[in-house]
């Protein structure tokens, strides 16, 4: 029963996020990607259910594709997902140590799964990411942006934080969001 309880976050996180939100815009970004030779990074992969969905679209193109999450229920979960599949390697860590567990392998590909508003430090979290992208390599991120202010959503993520645990980071402003870019040479 415990188990059960530990694993509600799990369970939304994959009903209502990974099953209407990312699942479909991962179909739709692969479908839009300029794939490359070489090693695909998921930062922020979750339960893996839609880095799986878009996995055999990869393999064509990249010899290892890894995935990264900060919650060790969803990645325990996606390693469960992706037991049988040599090819997929998920580590439970936070992005700025990836380091740490991909060593100093570069990627050809890099997204940013919804998770890039979750980072703290988002110049900090690009930074590192260039710092392992191949040349001429490629970042990607699906995200949210607003134009205008949205106080009501503000206020809203942090509190589907406290009811479901499952963290929707903070909004995101596209002139925040350019300024970002612009920072990193984007």
């Amino acid at each position: 029963m415990f188990e059960f309880i530990k694993k509600i976050p799990v369970y939304i996180y994959d009903f209502f996020i990974s099953t209407f939100l990312t699942i479909v815009a991962h179909v739709q970004m692969i479908d839009n990607m300029d794939m490359r030779k070489g090693n695909f990074l998921d930062v922020g992969c979750g339960t893996g259910a839609p880095l799986k969905k878009i996995a055999d679209k990869l393999e064509t193109y990249y010899t290892k594709i890894v995935g990264v999450d900060l919650h060790p229920e969803y990645t325990d979960q996606a390693k469960k997902l992706f037991a049988n599949d040599p090819r997929v390697e998920i580590h439970n860590c936070d992005f700025y140590e990836v380091k740490s567990v991909v060593g100093n392998r570069k990627f050809s590909s890099i997204l940013f799964s919804f998770s890039f508003m979750l980072m703290p430090d988002h110049v900090k979290a690009l930074m590192l990411a260039q710092s392992i992208l191949e040349k001429d390599g490629k970042i990607s991120f699906l995200m949210t942006l607003n134009k205008k202010p949205f106080p009501l959503l503000e206020k809203l993520k942090p509190l589907i934080k406290k009811i479901t645990t499952v963290d929707l980071g903070k909004v995101i402003y596209e002139r925040e969001f350019e300024e970002v870019l612009s920072i990193g040479n984007l």
